[in-house]
């Protein structure tokens, strides 16, 4: 491993330990999640969202058919959706992850709900420990993992958890950094579906 490897991790390890009980940093914002070109559209947010991942659940209800797919294959097709990036060590994760399931379960069928388990590549416990968490929670939703942190530090998620809305059309609506309670969650949610 050379010495850009290893201080990128090191970089990861440090902004996650640091980050990884922080207050609520709610941020509105209206960039495109995936343009094959750049343009007008650009803002200060990190180039089009996009990364690998492997549905642990819910390959049905994502409706992309397959397992393994880019997150900008579930997007833009006209339904919002809310990633929450979660680790299974994560204490604000354990307290928000069944206010996501209740909204969602009321309310699912007006958008998409997905959890990325960050806990094997951002050393946040092991696997079993993701398990026991979902456990725990209760969460329905569809869940993924991915395989490896270079998005942590691409795209700011430097800190859990972290959520990201996601327009309709898919374009990036808001990101909250930290722990959402339901009220807070239900709103978002509705201006979310609000927007056309």
């Amino acid at each position: 491993m050379g010495p850009g490897a290893l201080f990128g991790i090191m970089a990861i390890a440090a902004l996650l330990v640091r980050g990884a009980c922080a207050p609520a940093d709610d941020e509105e914002l209206t960039a495109p999640l995936a343009t094959s070109t750049p343009g007008p559209t650009a803002t200060p947010f990190p180039d089009a969202i996009d990364f690998a991942m492997s549905l642990r659940t819910g390959v049905d209800e994502v409706g992309a058919g397959r397992a393994n797919l880019r997150l900008v294959d579930i997007i833009g097709g006209g339904r919002p959706v809310i990633v929450n990036f979660y680790g299974a060590t994560c204490p604000p994760c354990l307290r928000e992850m069944p206010i996501f399931q209740q909204v969602y379960a009321e309310r699912g069928g007006e958008f998409r709900m997905l959890g990325v388990d960050l806990t094997d590549v951002a050393d946040f416990g092991s696997p079993e420990q993701a398990q026991e968490l979902v456990e725990m929670t209760g969460v329905q939703y569809p869940l993924a993992s991915v395989p490896h942190a270079n998005l942590i530090v691409k795209y700011g998620l430097n800190r859990v958890p972290s959520t990201l809305f996601i327009t309709g059309d898919g374009k990036l609506k808001r990101k909250v950094v930290g722990p959402v309670d339901l009220e807070g969650f239900d709103g978002m949610v509705q201006e979310l579906i609000n927007t056309r």
